[in-house]
């Protein structure tokens, strides 16, 4: 039934196309998980990070296209449908976005019952017709997503960025009683305009590293924001 839930979900959010005029838009896959399987693993606010990455792309783009994955229903199998069929959706003129908040080991994003790798993300993005595609991850050596990745680091298509919340040998920190973690809390007060250095409601690549990246080293001198791809530093990442 669960299952059916899910892929109804995202069939309702595409039928809203057929009624809204064309323009550009956000597709976007959220995904944060607080509750693993058992308690060992679990995480205080990682499905809360997903939440508010999905308020903040509605909350800029009322019609943009968003699925959210939280906890057991972010299961590898869900995860990749969802990057898979809303990316597709995405024209050449749309921007995607995929945010990730939960475990993370070197290679992979940790989901609910498995391993979301490199070469699974680039495959999702590689199929897209979008002009900018997004990764956004806060997980622990998410700087070394690309490890065992072959020949994947070669053919990042263009306008792929990735940007990360730490390095490949970093945590990636949580502060109890705070909404988000560092990484995303910076990470939203920079996409919401506090990034914007020259007030031309536009958020850059550049911009946007600039800003996490000096907020998280003042306050986690163990934590570094990372950024690369192939994507010109002035792509705009946020338009608000």
């Amino acid at each position: 039934m669960r299952r059916h839930l899910f892929f109804i979900s995202i069939w309702v959010a595409f039928l809203s196309l057929w009624v809204m005029p064309a323009h550009a838009r956000t597709y976007a896959v959220c995904v944060g998980l607080s509750d693993y399987p058992g308690r060992v693993n679990d995480l205080v606010v990682s499905a809360r990070d997903a939440m508010s990455m999905q308020q903040l792309i509605l909350a800029n783009d009322p019609s943009a296209v968003v699925v959210l994955l939280t906890n057991r229903n972010a299961t590898l199998s869900r995860v990749k449908s969802a990057m898979q069929q809303v990316f597709l959706a995405a024209g050449p003129t749309d921007d995607i976005v995929f945010f990730f908040s939960g475990h993370g080991l070197k290679g992979s994003f940790i989901c609910y019952d498995g391993r979301l790798t490199y070469n699974s993300i680039l495959a999702a993005l590689g199929r897209s017709r979008a002009r900018s595609k997004v990764v956004y991850a806060d997980a622990c050596y998410s700087g070394n997503i690309r490890q065992n990745s072959g020949k994947a680091t070669s053919k990042t298509p263009k306008n792929v960025m990735f940007f990360l919340s730490s390095r490949n040998n970093e945590k990636s920190a949580e502060r109890r009683g705070a909404d988000n973690s560092i990484f995303t809390t910076y990470l939203l007060a920079a996409l919401r305009g506090a990034a914007d250095v020259n007030h031309d409601r536009v958020v850059t690549a550049v911009e946007l590293f600039t800003y996490v990246h000096g907020k998280i080293e003042a306050v986690a001198r163990s934590q570094h924001a990372v950024m690369w791809g192939n994507f010109d530093r002035n792509m705009p990442v946020m338009r608000y």
